[in-house]
């Protein structure tokens, strides 16, 4: 088994599926480790450097990685009602998706329907390894 080696500063990473779908992204600051059951792992030592791997496999803007920039962000499940800024991440139907234009949830503007609210992140995955 490989050494587990703490940062020396933080980190930026993108974790991808077999099939190349960002699983998930974030920072891994000094002292922290992070560890990913997915098949490909891309760590950058800048932010500059992740947020271009997103923008390009993403298909987001620079105006839109400004607006909700780079952060550790969490899964949750997608709810009526919610403000969603730029970058949210939904789970809806057993599929993710991200917000790509900031809203107020609607019943009739749910991901998968609203193609210019969300986009699809991955398609279907394993939900039990979301922590809701």
């Amino acid at each position: 088994m490989a050494e587990i080696k703490f940062p020396d500063e933080s980190t930026y990473y993108v974790a991808n599926s077999i099939n190349g779908k960002i699983i998930h992204y974030g920072i891994t600051d000094p002292n922290q480790v992070t560890t990913t059951g997915q098949p490909l792992f891309n760590v950058f030592k800048t932010k500059q450097a992740c947020e271009t791997k997103l923008k390009v496999d993403l298909k987001i803007t620079d105006a839109q990685l400004v607006e909700n920039p780079l952060s550790d962000k969490k899964i949750t499940k997608w709810k009526d009602k919610v403000v969603y800024k730029i970058r949210d991440i939904v789970l809806f139907k057993e599929s993710i998706y991200i917000c790509i234009k900031a809203h107020t949830a609607k019943q009739d503007l749910y991901p998968g329907v609203s193609k210019e609210l969300w986009k699809l992140y991955d398609e279907k995955i394993n939900v039990e390894i979301i922590k809701l």
